[in-house]
């Protein structure tokens, strides 16, 4: 794929709160440019490198991937009920991703897309 029309794809994505996408294509790019592939076409390299850093940032301490997953909940609401693994709260754009020794019925808590679009909108 074109670098210009995945980094493209990759600002549609965040911009519909495809977070799942949106890190697919980033993941795309990045290697692409670790294997020396030239950067998109009309865009500044510092906000390029911005928004794949946001993007790809960690979504979970590694403590989070030591604790055995049971289930998540998220911070805000009761999100979390048809995540089956830490794997697919990453993919579907959990981030802030914590074991929770507190609560009893919950292995893990962060921030699911849906409260993470809103934090989004509020910084925005």
């Amino acid at each position: 794929m074109d670098p210009t029309t995945c980094y493209i794809t990759i600002l549609e994505a965040n911009r519909e709160y495809d977070y799942g996408r949106a890190r697919e294509y980033a993941l795309i790019l990045k290697a692409w440019l670790e294997s020396g592939g030239f950067y998109p076409k009309g865009f500044e390299v510092n906000a390029i490198l911005d928004t794949l850093g946001r993007i790809l940032r960690p979504a979970c301490r590694p403590a989070a991937l030591r604790f055995p997953f049971v289930n998540i909940q998220c911070f805000h609401c009761d999100a979390g009920k048809d995540i089956e693994s830490l794997e697919q709260a990453i993919d579907e754009g959990w981030i802030k991703i914590d074991p929770e020794t507190e609560l009893p019925n919950f292995s893990h808590i962060g921030l699911c897309p849906e409260c993470r679009r809103r934090e989004d909108e509020d910084h925005n």
